[in-house]
């Protein structure tokens, strides 16, 4: 009978119990609730009824507690038997993949063991040769790099003495230029202050004929009220005078007045004549410092156009010798460089020579332990042999606790997913109780 017909059977068992339960407790609960709503106490009868169905509760719980004990028990078990079976498969499985690392060590070095016997003198030989070659060729770069380097240090040599000559050279055209770059600017700091002072002396002549026009206004302006008012004082006086009936006392303060405003105009007259040649001088006196201010200008611009061209020439001549000191200098340099790059390739093919010598050097030394050993030769034969017996008998038991883990896992299956089943309804039950301790 299979596990599944099994499981069928047993459920059908418990579903028959449970009926067999289930009508005594109906009918029982029902007389004892027809009873109890005819009379206060319950009869014999009744209350033999009600011990019935406590008794059957109880043994139906104690058998279902049971029945849960007994699958949680098996559950764990089987949990426990398929660990250690698995335990045991993983040990076998690991011991295996080491006896198996080291047979493929051992069988490598092996074969190489036969090689080195079988071809030893071939070995020898072409190893000798290869170690012979490289010593001359690391002796010829070696000496290659003893000779690059005494002629860098030469060139460098060279190099700094021409430095120093091209500066020393060089130094008295940039005096020079120098020099000039130094005249230069003082004679542009004077064509700037020549222009300055053109500004200022411009600046007088506007003030000075300003001051001229505003002053002779002023004087005119002054000369031209008295003869008005002289005009019309004789015109007063002109009436009067035609009147048979003019007072002799107005007659003489008209003529009083107009003594007076005729002596005005010519004090008025006297100031313009003076405040004219006043502003004359001055005026004149502006424009003749403005005008040698201009000249000191176009002195300065002349000497400014002369010392930019001396600075020019200085300069030009300057920087094509610098340029043909630093075209010597760095032909010198590369020359330099040259050799330092020469230098570099020859330490790099003795580098690349003394590797190849040790790798042959190596390979020799090993042929010849190999084969002043061949005892060692026949260990590793009879080691080989011994493994391959080994690791045939851990690989068959390695398959048989294979079969034997995988048959327990479909043996017990049925438990541990019982297992399974009840913990996490009991994890369901405690969630649902806390839920509604917390609800409450």
């Amino acid at each position: 009978m299979s596990e599944k017909d099994r499981y069928s059977q047993n459920d059908s068992e418990v579903s028959e119990e449970h009926d067999i339960y289930e009508e005594p407790v109906d009918d029982s609960a029902v007389r004892f609730e027809n009873e109890q709503s005819g009379q206060d106490k319950p009869s014999p009868e009744a209350q033999t009824n009600m011990e019935n169905l406590a008794g059957n509760v109880v043994n139906t719980v104690s058998g279902a507690f049971g029945e849960a004990q007994n699958a949680v028990a098996g559950g764990i078990s089987a949990v426990r038997e398929v660990r250690s079976a698995a335990k045991a498969h993983a040990h076998a499985r690991n011991k295996m993949k080491e006896m198996q690392s080291v047979l493929t060590s051992d069988q490598g070095q092996l074969e190489h063991r036969i090689y080195v016997h079988e071809n030893y003198d071939s070995i020898v030989a072409e190893q000798q040769a290869i170690i012979n070659e490289t010593s001359a060729e690391m002796k010829r770069q070696k000496d290659l790099v003893e000779s690059l380097t005494k002629t860098c240090s030469e060139l460098q040599s060279k190099l700094e003495a021409l430095i120093a000559e091209d500066e020393q050279e060089l130094r008295p055209y940039r005096n020079l230029s120098e020099t000039a770059k130094g005249r230069l600017d003082d004679v542009s700091r004077t064509v700037a202050e020549a222009k300055r002072a053109i500004k200022a002396a411009e600046s007088q002549v506007k003030d000075a004929t300003e001051h001229r026009d505003q002053s002779l206004a002023s004087a005119q302006r002054a000369l031209s009220n008295s003869q008005e008012r002289q005009h019309k004082l004789q015109e007063e006086l002109a009436e009067l005078k035609e009147d048979p009936t003019a007072n002799n006392g107005a007659i003489t303060r008209i003529q009083n007045d107009l003594a007076s405003e005729k002596l005005r105009e010519s004090e008025a007259q006297k100031s313009l004549d003076i405040i004219t040649t006043q502003a004359k001088s001055t005026i004149e006196m502006a424009q003749t410092h403005l005008w040698t201010q201009k000249k000191s200008l176009e002195i300065a611009q002349s000497a400014t156009d002369t010392a930019h061209a001396e600075y020019e020439q200085r300069k030009n001549e300057f920087e094509k010798r610098q340029t043909e000191a630093h075209a010597r200098e760095r032909i010198a340099q590369n020359n330099i460089t040259e050799t330092q790059n020469n230098i570099k390739q020859a330490q790099d093919a003795f580098d690349a020579a003394a590797e190849k010598y040790d790798a042959a050097q190596a390979i020799l030394e090993d042929a010849q332990a190999i084969q002043t050993s061949p005892e060692e030769t026949e260990r590793l034969k009879n080691s080989v042999s011994s493994q391959l017996s080994a690791v045939e008998q851990t690989q068959g038991e390695v398959e048989k606790l294979a079969y034997e883990e995988k048959t327990l896992r479909v043996r017990t299956r049925k438990q541990r997913l019982l297992l399974l089943a009840i913990v996490l309804g009991f994890v369901a039950l405690v969630v649902l109780l806390v839920w509604k301790i917390l609800a409450g």
